[in-house]
């Protein structure tokens, strides 16, 4: 009893390392939504294989559609890109913060409901921490997006970190520009912050947006 006991309690804190990997490693959302749609996809195809039933092989199916569409918004390039028209307009909120949280919520109870077919369950399980990482991430950025400038000054900083001058600040741009207004955020928190920011949902910010957020 004593012996199980102490096993527990190492795959306990065996666990909370793992979280503690996923929530303040150097690992961005996009890259870990990209892990989780993959997971739904391989998991689906195995319940289609193993599992017996009409109604288990439709939800199966339904939980490979809704892996493919993370895919689809992650991966900008690629085999995907040419379903992006689709997913804009029927999953449309998925380029929210919040949207794709609520919907990892979501995918999360689905698979979680496939119990004991446990693929499921531990992509379930992935889904649903994965939604409170975005969820911590965006209100932490939230209140770190402060500063002191005014709306002239804004613009010049603007200007001023959009290298390439195409009128957008990528990642690593808005990055610079958060870390010249001594703002500190980390990979997964610059990510929630674009996302809720980017209304044109492109992964990049505008002047527009930007000027929007920041004097609001």
């Amino acid at each position: 009893m004593e012996e199980s006991h102490v096993m527990g309690l190492v795959i306990l804190e065996q666990g909370k390392s793992q979280m503690r990997m996923i929530t303040d490693g150097p690992k961005g959302l996009g890259y870990l939504s990209l892990t989780g749609g993959l997971a739904m996809v391989v998991c689906s195809v195995l319940g289609i294989l193993f599992r017996t039933g009409p109604l288990k092989i439709i939800t199966q199916v339904y939980l490979a559609i809704f892996g493919l569409a993370i895919l689809t918004v992650e991966l900008k390039k690629g085999p995907f890109s040419s379903y992006e028209a689709f997913i804009s307009e029927y999953f449309l909120f998925m380029y929210g913060l919040y949207g794709r949280a609520m919907f990892y919520v979501f995918c999360s109870t689905l698979l979680l409901a496939q119990w004991p077919f446990f693929p499921d369950f531990v992509c379930g399980c992935y889904l649903g921490f994965l939604a409170f990482v975005y969820v911590t991430a965006g209100l932490a950025s939230s209140k770190k997006l402060t500063h002191e400038l005014t709306e002239d000054q804004l613009e010049e900083k603007f200007k001023e970190h959009d290298t390439d001058q195409d009128g957008r600040l990528s990642t690593e741009e808005f990055t610079a520009l958060c870390q010249d207004l001594d703002i500190e955020m980390n990979l997964k928190q610059i990510e929630a912050a674009m996302l809720m920011i980017d209304s044109t949902h492109v992964g990049t910010i505008n002047k527009e947006d930007f000027m929007r957020h920041f004097t609001k």
